[in-house]
C-alpha cells in the first residue's frame, strides 16, 4: 500500500477535444554565479498553488528554487501557469512573475498528449536584463519548436503564449512516479499466479490507478484516506478459505428449517429437512433454497420490493424508466445515486442498471462473481410463519374496536394458509421461501420457492459494494424479524417486522397476511412503513427484535429498543446523541407514539465519543387486559429501566424509572445487552 503525501513533479492535466495534454512545470539553471560551470542543474519545485480553475481554464504559481537538490528551498523564480481552452484546443501561457538570486534560470514545461509534445523553456526568470540571458540547448524560443540547437543571441522573453492541440495517438507519455509503480507491482491480486500484474488484478475499477495506491492532494484529507488504506488492509487480511457454518435453526414437527453461510464466498442457503423417527435427520433434504433460487433467477421469476423513503410507497425493486427524475412509485433519486456509486472510488459510474440486474440474480461483467445469488444468513434465525396462532379473546371489552371483528373469525378464515419461511441475508433482503400447502390433513413440505424479497431503504448505501470485486463482507439485513396478528384499520392483519442489526439504522413492517399475493405489482399494499433514524436520529443500529403489541389507547404498536451507535453517521445516517432510549410505533401508520428515555442522567454518557444504548425490550401485561403496562429494559452503562405505560394516554407516559445500576465498588459499569426476564 502507498500513501503519496505530495508529488515532487505536479502536472496540469487539461482536458480538450477527447484528450488530455499534460503540463508538467520545468525549470534549468542556466548560468550565473561562479563554480557552474557545465552545471546546469534541474530545479526543485518548492511551491504549487492554485489561483483558479473553471471549466475551460485555470491559473497556478510556481515557485522554483535554482538548486536541484532544494538547497535552501526559497522561491528563486516564480512563474504563472495559465490555460484557456478554445475551440478544442489549449492556449497555455508562462508568465514570469519574480526572481531573486545570481542564477539565471529558464522556465517552461514539458508536454505529452498533444501533437507538438517536447521540453519547452520559454521564458527566462524576472531579474535578468535581456542582455544578460544567455541561449541554451532546450530554450524553445517564440515561434520555434522543440528540438532544435539554438544560437540566435537573444533572450528568452517574459511571457509566453502557445497552442496546443490533442493528438489521438501521443507521441510521449510520462511516467508515474516511482511510488505508483511500487504500489502496482507491490500489491496486486495474483488471482491467476503468473507474477505478472494483470489491469483487473491491480485496477478493479479500471481508472488506470492501483488500486492500492492512495493520493493526499488536501492533508485535511490525510486521515480518510489512511482509513482507506487501513480498512482495505483489515479486510483483505480476514478473507479466509470458504468454510460453511450454520447459523440458525427452527424445528416445526419432524421439520428442521436451517439457515446457513459460506466465509469467503459469503454465500448463504436456507434448507429444509426431516427428522427421522429414530431422531435422525433424512439423508435427502426436502428442499435447498439456493438451488430453487438459481431457477428463478434463470426463468426470471422473481417479485423484489422496497421502499421509496420519499413517497412512502412500496415499489418494485426495478431499475426507473428515466433514472434522471424517477417517478413516486420507482426507486428514488438517493437510491438510484447509491446504485450508481463504484464501491472502489465512490464515484458515480452509470452502472447502477446493471447493478440492479445483478442484485437480481443476474451475474454481470465486471462485477463479483458468485456462487449463488442468496446472501450469508448470520444472525437472522428463520421464522416460520402458517395459520394465524394467536391466543387472542373474541371479546376485548367494553367499547374496543377489536369487538367489531371476532379474532376466531379471522384464525378460522385463514387455518388453510401457506406455510413461509422468512429469513434476512446480508445480501441486503429479507426473503420469504415457500414451507408448504396445507393438503386437507396436514401441510407438505413446499418448495423452497422464493415467494417474495423485500430490500429495506436503509441498506441502500452499501448495496453497490456487493457488486465490488474486492468485497468481503458487510452486513445487510441481518436481525431475526417477528411476526403476529395485529388489528390495524378494522380488520385483523398478520405483519412481520424486522430491524437490520449492524445492517443499518432503521425498522421495516410488512403485512403479510397473503403472502401468495405479494408482488412487484402490489408492493405498495404490503409495505406497511419504515421507520429510520431519518424518522428520529437517535435510533442507532437496531440489534433487537420489535415487539408487537397492543397499548393502553388501544393502538397496536411496534416496541424497540433505540439501538447502539446512534452516533455514528455513515453515508445517508444522521448523528444521534448516543441515548438509551425505546421507541413506541404505530404499527397502522408507522408514526411515533412516543420515545421513552430515563428519567435521570445518572446513566448518561457524556462524553462526545460514546454511545449508550438500550437493549431488548421486555413488556408485561400486569391487569390481563392484553395490553402492556409496563416495559423493562437496560442499557450499555448498565442500568435497568421499567417504563410505566398503562395510561391510556401515551402523552401522560412517565419517563423510565431507574430500577438498577450494575457498577461494582470501584465505579465499573457493566453493560447490559440481553433482554430483562420477567416472572
Amino acid at each position: 500500500y502507498t500513501l503519496a503525501l505530495g508529488s515532487p513533479l505536479p502536472s496540469i492535466d487539461v482536458e480538450a477535444a477527447g484528450g488530455t495534454i499534460k503540463f508538467v512545470p520545468f525549470a534549468r539553471t542556466v548560468a550565473g554565479c561562479s563554480g557552474t560551470d557545465g552545471y546546469r542543474p534541474t530545479n526543485a519545485i518548492v511551491g504549487f498553488n492554485v489561483e483558479s480553475i473553471e471549466a475551460d481554464s485555470g491559473s497556478f504559481r510556481v515557485s522554483f528554487e535554482d538548486m536541484e537538490q532544494g538547497a535552501d528551498n526559497d522561491m528563486d523564480a516564480i512563474s504563472r501557469y495559465s490555460y484557456e481552452v478554445q475551440n478544442g484546443q489549449v492556449v497555455m501561457t508562462v508568465d514570469s512573475l519574480g526572481a531573486s538570486g545570481c542564477y539565471i534560470q529558464h522556465m517552461g514545461y514539458s508536454v505529452s498528449g498533444s501533437t507538438q509534445d517536447g521540453v519547452y523553456l520559454l521564458v527566462r526568470d524576472a531579474d535578468t536584463a535581456p542582455g544578460a540571458d544567455p541561449d541554451y540547448e532546450l530554450d524553445v524560443p517564440p515561434g520555434q519548436l522543440p528540438g532544435g540547437v539554438w544560437g540566435d543571441s537573444q533572450p528568452l522573453p517574459l511571457t509566453s503564449t502557445i497552442t496546443f492541440t490533442a493528438a489521438t495517438s501521443p507521441a510521449a507519455e510520462v511516467l508515474e512516479s516511482p511510488l505508483w509503480y511500487a504500489a502496482k507491482w507491490g500489491g496486486f491480486s495474483d488471482d491467476n499466479e503468473d507474477g505478472i500484474p494483470q489491469q483487473n488484478e491491480w485496477d478493479v475499477d479500471q481508472d488506470g490507478t492501483p488500486d492500492n495506491f492512495f493520493e493526499v492532494t488536501n492533508p485535511a484529507q490525510m486521515l480518510v484516506t489512511m482509513r482507506q488504506v487501513f480498512q482495505q488492509i483489515s479486510e483483505q487480511s480476514a478473507a479466509a478459505t470458504t468454510v460453511t457454518s450454520s447459523s440458525g435453526s427452527l424445528r416445526n414437527g419432524n421439520t428442521i428449517y436451517r439457515s446457513e453461510f459460506q466465509s469467503g464466498s459469503w454465500t448463504g442457503d436456507v434448507v429444509s429437512e426431516t427428522l427421522n423417527g429414530d431422531g435422525s435427520v433424512a439423508e435427502t433434504l426436502n428442499w435447498s433454497a439456493t438451488e430453487v433460487l438459481r431457477d428463478q433467477i434463470a426463468r426470471d421469476d422473481r417479485e423484489i420490493i422496497t421502499y421509496n423513503p420519499d413517497s412512502k410507497t412500496g415499489v418494485p425493486f426495478k431499475w426507473p424508466a428515466n433514472a434522471n427524475s424517477p417517478a413516486g412509485d420507482e426507486l428514488a433519486v438517493s437510491q438510484v445515486q447509491a446504485l450508481s456509486r463504484n464501491p472502489v472510488n465512490g464515484r458515480q459510474d452509470n452502472l447502477g442498471a446493471a447493478r440492479v440486474d445483478y442484485l437480481r440474480g443476474e451475474n454481470q461483467e465486471h462485477f463479483r462473481v458468485r456462487d449463488g445469488a442468496l446472501g450469508d444468513i448470520v444472525h437472522s434465525n428463520p421464522v416460520l410463519v402458517g395459520a394465524p396462532s394467536n391466543l387472542y379473546p373474541d371479546n376485548w371489552g367494553p367499547g374496543a374496536a377489536e369487538n367489531a371483528r371476532p379474532y376466531t373469525e379471522y384464525a378460522r378464515q385463514h387455518s388453510n394458509r401457506k406455510r413461509v419461511v422468512y429469513a434476512g441475508a446480508n445480501d441486503g433482503m429479507l426473503h420469504a421461501f415457500d414451507a408448504g400447502e396445507w393438503d386437507g390433513t396436514q401441510y407438505t413440505n413446499g418448495t423452497g420457492r422464493e415467494m417474495f424479497a423485500y430490500i429495506p431503504s436503509p441498506v441502500y448505501p452499501n448495496l453497490s459494494e456487493l457488486t465490488g470485486l474486492t468485497y468481503t463482507h458487510k452486513y445487510f439485513v441481518d436481525a431475526t424479524p417477528r411476526a403476529s396478528d395485529v388489528f390495524i384499520n378494522g380488520d385483523w392483519r398478520t405483519v412481520l417486522i424486522g430491524g437490520l442489526r449492524g445492517g443499518g439504522q432503521g425498522i421495516y413492517a410488512l403485512d403479510i397476511t397473503e403472502p401468495g399475493n405479494i408482488s412487484e405489482r402490489t408492493a405498495d399494499d404490503h409495505v406497511l412503513w419504515e421507520f429510520t433514524d431519518g424518522d428520529d436520529r437517535d435510533l442507532g443500529f437496531t440489534y433487537s427484535p420489535p415487539l408487537i403489541t397492543r397499548i393502553s389507547s388501544g393502538q397496536w404498536a411496534a416496541v424497540f429498543s433505540g439501538g447502539y451507535n446512534s452516533i455514528s453517521a455513515g453515508e445517508g445516517q444522521r448523528r444521534g446523541r448516543g441515548l438509551s432510549s425505546i421507541f413506541v410505533v404505530d404499527i397502522a401508520t408507522g408514526a411515533l407514539i412516543r420515545k421513552l428515555q430515563p428519567e435521570t442522567r445518572r446513566c448518561r454518557v457524556d462524553q462526545a465519543d460514546m454511545s449508550n444504548g438500550a437493549s431488548e425490550p421486555t413488556a408485561v401485561d400486569l391487569d390481563g387486559d392484553n395490553s402492556i403496562d409496563r416495559i423493562y429494559a437496560g442499557d450499555l452503562n448498565g442500568c435497568v429501566y421499567a417504563f410505566n405505560v398503562a395510561d391510556n394516554n401515551p402523552d401522560r407516559w412517565p419517563r423510565g424509572e431507574l430500577k438498577h445500576e450494575a457498577v461494582d465498588d470501584a465505579g465499573t459499569r457493566a453493560p447490559i445487552s440481553t433482554p430483562i426476564v420477567v416472572g
